[in-house]
């Protein structure tokens, strides 16, 4: 069967076309005709794709139509994806002013030229998809509003009046209000109302319409209740015939719209009733007034009631003024997801904290809240619920990730991984190499016994050391992810150049001091790990011209002397390793202030964070994403400022791992941290009071603190700590001595203990 996501590529590929780049670029370059007529086409196709995808089925012939048009479509894609690249090209040359050291491998595209170009690519797309939309009428499909939603088919959208009132969070309000401007406002006399709950895709409009119908004052308002699902198909006759099956409570053998209408108005006539129309999407009035003219037979303050997404329908159906629905509370949001979430009352309040992250990330949207709850759920370690982002970077790179509505990309990405993956497209146009160093790609390709061309899109690659790779790579114009941790560029760094699609590269920097800047010609690219970067000195200087870059991660990092300036400029960045503060403007730690970091950050060079104000710019506070925090620095902290300086640096309370050397002053925390290291602190006599605090504290490891006398008598009442580890401590480690030092007491209620590299203790 072809693949059942073919509808996704093409609204994928029509945002593209709406994309503000590619609208000016085809403006600016006469591109704009060709364009209109491409998305013109695309339009068209896309009315019938949904038919086509349930009925692909049974139809072989069908089955090969999508075929080719997922290929065109992707051909669309890479000749939009170069036009917007080039867009992205001009205006980074116009921040680098062309600098000398690029002028070797860079060189200004004739504007003219280009657009030539550009014109016979679209143009034989647009041909290409002209003719495979005219085979479209030989299948007879029905046309229909496509609309992402994670797919959904019309069979799996079905939905009924049965609700859970106990499962329901934050809808009171509204429907107390709905329900009173139905039975108590005098509206008898009215042939039929018109109500109508409009918003985002999983608000809960069918949540709220359902604890609506199932009301005691409505249940007892009315004569009859009718509930149809209308999803996308607004066929008038399906529609009768649904409402008559509702009513009768089996189904119907009457054939013949006419003859339908006719039974619907015999069971309508003179009978109050309430008829609740689900997800409806249709913007056609004339269907609507069709169907509205049949339902007229009821008596006076008969009810009509439509969900829908779209303020437009809901404008046009209702005779009252429609009802937005909102976005729940922060606390409603909580509440839904511990149901979903949490088995028990009893919860790990490091797992307590995640959640709340989570559930601050989904914007009070309940469908989220209750996907991400039930993911969740029956998982007892925070590592099970932070999993899954490498799959989530891939799909980001594929375009596989719609955006929708308030959830952003990466959200998005981990709400759909159940069902995504199940359906995740067996193409050969994601490829898995496992080249081990005894094997090597044949030099003649066409002895390459795989069943692929150029139009490659995901290569992952295991293993290193083989011929004929980079010849073989050079040709694969049109990837969107390279994944190849055991192999490096070194020799071809102009390669990557020519894969100015890539959104995901992962490679190896061994033996590497400094990384080509021809990688920041990569403006696509939304994901960047290095992977062996022991050696490594420095990052391309103008990474922050990268501005599509969500993460950054290097697996090594302890050569590296200072990171790109202006690393600010990546408002996209969700993920950074490692940032050096350095002296300049360009490399001061408020570069880090409007990131929204998440994940592992180490932070080096404090030294030359200033005071407490230049500390706080830094904006770790808002970081919530954060799990793991390191602070360090060459030279040490001065002296006079070391304890604003790192009063400033506090963090989140839901940091989880904490890393401090060059330490002095207090230890700035949160309750929930598991894990906390002190390190390189030769001045360091006492164990910062504020530890006492730290309830979940899991593993403490203190080392090269010479000066550390003694451990304090509180330390026993960290009980949850599990670990201690101690090294480079003269004093305290003859102190911990088991079984007669003089702080073994103190630590003994420990299972786990480490001093100098030697287990003393291990009780698990």
């Amino acid at each position: 069967m072809a693949d059942a996501f073919v509808s996704a590529l093409a609204q994928t590929v029509l945002s593209n076309m709406n994309s503000v780049v590619i609208q000016d670029i085809g403006l600016a370059w006469g591109l704009t005709d060709e364009l209109n007529n491409l998305e013109s086409i695309f339009g068209t196709i896309q009315l019938v794709l949904q038919d086509a995808e349930l009925k692909q089925r049974k139809s072989e012939a069908i089955q090969n139509w999508l075929r080719k048009l997922k290929n065109a479509a992707y051909d669309a894609e890479n000749v939009l994806d170069e036009i917007a690249t080039e867009g992205l090209r001009r205006k980074a040359n116009s921040e680098r002013g062309m600098q000398h050291e690029l002028k070797s491998f860079l060189s200004l595209c004739n504007p003219l030229l280009f657009s030539s170009k550009m014109a016979h690519k679209v143009k034989n797309v647009r041909e290409k998809l002209d003719s495979i939309a005219k085979e479209r009428l030989q299948f007879h499909l029905s046309e229909g509003v496509v609309e992402n939603r994670f797919g959904e088919t019309l069979e799996s959208r079905q939905t009924n009046s049965l609700v859970n009132e106990l499962e329901i969070y934050g809808r009171k309000e509204g429907k107390e209000m709905i329900i009173e401007e139905i039975v108590g406002n005098g509206r008898e006399q009215d042939d039929l109302s018109v109500y109508a709950i409009w918003g985002m895709g999983g608000l809960g409009k069918t949540t709220l319409a359902q604890l609506i119908y199932n009301n005691a004052k409505i249940e007892k308002h009315f004569e009859l209740q009718i509930w149809v699902c209308v999803y996308d198909d607004f066929n008038t006759e399906r529609l009768v015939r649904e409402i008559i099956e509702s009513i009768q409570g089996c189904g119907c053998n009457v054939s013949g719209s006419d003859s339908l209408q006719r039974l619907l108005r015999e069971k309508l006539r003179g009978r109050k009733f309430l008829l609740v129309l689900d997800d409806v999407w249709n913007e056609n009035h004339n269907l609507w007034n069709g169907l509205k003219q049949v339902l007229r037979y009821g008596s006076k303050g008969s009810v009509l009631m439509v969900t829908t997404r779209i303020e437009k329908v809901a404008i046009m159906m209702a005779t009252i003024t429609p009802y937005n629905i909102g976005n729940l509370s922060e606390d409603d949001s909580w509440s839904l997801f511990k149901q979903r979430a949490f088995t028990t009352e009893e919860v790990n309040e490091r797992l307590v904290a995640i959640g709340k992250v989570i559930v601050k990330k989904c914007g009070g949207v309940p469908l989220a809240i209750k996907a991400l709850g039930s993911l969740m759920r029956f998982k007892s370690h925070e590592s099970e619920w932070m999993e899954k982002i490498q799959l989530v970077q891939l799909w980001m790179a594929n375009g596989f990730i719609p955006s929708e509505g308030q959830i952003d990309l990466h959200l998005a990405g981990h709400l759909i991984f159940k069902e995504l993956v199940s359906k995740f497209p067996k193409m050969l146009r994601h490829l898995g190499l496992d080249l081990k160093s005894s094997e090597a790609i044949p030099e003649n390709e066409r002895k390459l016994k795989l069943p692929i061309d150029d139009s490659l899109r995901s290569l992952i690659v295991h293993g290193g050391g083989t011929r004929g790779f980079l010849s073989f790579l050079s040709k694969q114009r049109y990837l969107r992810v390279l994944v190849m941790p055991h192999h490096g560029i070194r020799n071809s760094p102009n390669l990557l150049y020519k894969l100015v699609h890539l959104r995901n590269l992962t490679m190896s920097c061994q033996n590497l001091k400094k990384l080509h800047e021809s990688l920041t010609c990569l403006y696509n690219l939304q994901t960047l790990k290095l992977t062996s970067s022991l050696d490594l000195l420095e990052l391309p200087k103008g990474l922050k011209l990268m501005k599509n870059l969500w993460f950054l991660e290097l697996d090594v990092f302890d050569s590296l002397l200072c990171t790109p300036p202006r690393l600010g400029d990546l408002t996209c960045l969700r993920r950074l390793s490692i940032f050096i503060v350095g002296q300049d403007s360009s490399h001061q730690i408020n570069q880090l202030k409007e990131l929204n970091l998440g994940g592992n950050l180490s932070i080096k060079g404090l030294g030359n964070v200033r005071n407490l104000e230049d500390a706080k710019s830094a904006n770790l506070m808002a970081k919530t994403d954060l799990n793991s925090l390191s602070l360090s620095s060459r030279n040490g902290i001065n002296e006079n400022s070391a304890e604003e300086v790192l009063e400033g640096l506090q963090p989140h309370e839901n940091l989880e791992k904490m890393s401090i050397s060059s330490y002095k002053g207090p230890l700035q925390s949160g309750a929930v941290l598991e894990h906390l290291d002190i390190s390189g602190c030769p001045e360091l006599q006492h164990l910062p009071e504020s530890v006492r605090k730290l309830s979940c504290l899991g593993r403490l490891s203190i080392y090269a603190c010479e000066a550390l006398r003694s451990l304090p008598n509180w330390l026993g009442s960290l009980q949850s700590l599990r670990e201690l580890h101690i090294g480079g401590c003269p004093r305290l480690e003859k102190r911990c001595k088991k079984p007669n030092g003089e702080d073994w007491l103190t630590i003994s209620h420990i299972p786990h203990i480490i001093i100098n590299r030697n287990t003393v203790q291990n009780l698990d």
